[in-house]
């Protein structure tokens, strides 16, 4: 069977591709259109506005409010999926039987609406949601966002038993894929979208790099845990941080040490050129939610990397970067030479097979029936 329409919701407005969640979302869309599908695309909006120019990713596009009041959160379905429901999208679907792609368990809330029981229905798996709120309750100092995050993970995983309605799921992970395997639902994969723009090129600059959305717990928590292995075993060189929204309580932090400089939401054009350049990725994470879109990007486009365990459990990318296990290891990796003995080319060979994203949304594709 051909594919030539499909709807996609998506759970933000992926534009700019800015963070992780969007750059998957983005770059699917667009080898979506790379295959000759004619893509509808649906965002709901909550700060990104409406005034961009999709033409590269879908033929149409609709904006919709994101409800975010007090009371969603008193509902017995999760925030995130309270927060994503609109009648006027729901009668948009309806105009027609293309097959509808949900961009993550928060767009999912059709699937208990009986108008659309005998539509094809797939949902993107971006994480396994009730077990990434939870790791994101022990991440938090806050009270408040520690009991929001808590309650979410348990309303999360009620009803994590509604994606059983969908067609298939398309995990990212072989961690994800495994999990759903073993509760019988029908799964895929489809690997992570990126914009695959490899760099063969050596880098120039002294420095390490630690990136990532800067107002998530979980890198907040990973960072700190960077810096005190700078501090404490006196490493000499630079660290630059770069991301989004760092809080003011984060910034004090960091002016507290001459060897960080903070790049505070750096443009795109900006950021490339420091993963580029950077001697050294540092890439730390203490949740294992699937493969990380910031360790591709740095083994396209950068230099070494360095990883600890989570970063690369279920990726098969382990073999491309410098693992270590505690901060005397980290600090080892950062003085020492690389000890990695495989080429940037052989590297960028793996990735472009394994990551490509035209490549892997024609695989997706056929893997439930349809072709281009």
């Amino acid at each position: 069977m051909k594919l030539t329409h499909i709807h996609v919701v998506s759970l933000d407005v992926p534009f700019p591709p800015d963070y992780g969640g969007v750059i998957d979302i983005y770059y699917r869309l667009k080898a979506l259109k790379n295959l000759g599908v004619y893509v509808i695309l649906h965002c709901f909006e909550y700060g990104r506005g409406t005034a961009h120019e999709f033409g590269e990713v879908a033929d149409e596009v609709y904006y919709y409010p994101r409800k975010k009041s007090l009371w969603t959160n008193f509902k017995r379905e999760p925030f995130i999926v309270a927060s994503r429901k609109s009648e006027i999208l729901v009668n948009r679907l309806l105009e027609n039987d293309y097959p509808i792609l949900m961009e993550g368990l928060h767009c999912t809330s059709i699937l208990q609406d009986e108008r659309f029981a005998d539509r094809i229905k797939w949902v993107r798996v971006h994480n396994i949601e009730w077990h990434y709120y939870e790791a994101l309750s022990h991440a938090t100092k806050s009270t408040w966002k520690k009991a929001f995050f808590k309650t979410e993970s348990k309303k999360l995983k009620k009803y994590e038993g509604e994606l059983r309605k969908a067609d298939a799921l398309f995990c990212l992970s072989e961690n994800d894929l495994a999990y759903y395997r073993s509760k019988n639902y029908t799964v895929h994969y489809w690997p992570v979208g990126c914009a695959f723009e490899p760099n063969v090129g050596e880098h120039t600059g002294d420095f390490a790099l630690f990136h990532g959305n800067l107002s998530v717990g979980e890198n907040e928590k990973a960072l700190r845990w960077v810096i005190q292995t700078w501090q404490e075993k006196q490493l000499k060189m630079p660290l630059v941080i770069a991301g989004k929204n760092p809080s003011i309580q984060l910034r004090k932090y960091l002016e507290e040490f001459p060897f960080v400089t903070l790049r505070a939401n750096p443009s795109q054009e900006i950021m490339k050129e420091l993963i580029q350049s950077a001697a050294v990725h540092v890439l730390i994470t203490f949740q294992s939610t699937g493969v990380k879109l910031k360790l591709i990007n740095a083994l396209l486009q950068g230099s070494r990397c360095i990883v600890n365990p989570l970063m690369v459990e279920g990726t098969a990318l382990e073999a491309f970067c410098e693992v270590v296990d505690d901060q005397q290891e980290l600090a080892d990796a950062i003085t020492n030479s690389p000890q990695n003995g495989v080429s940037k080319t052989d590297r960028i060979a793996f990735l472009k097979a394994h990551f490509e994203p035209t490549e892997a949304a024609k695989k997706a594709l056929e893997s439930v029936g349809f072709i281009r």
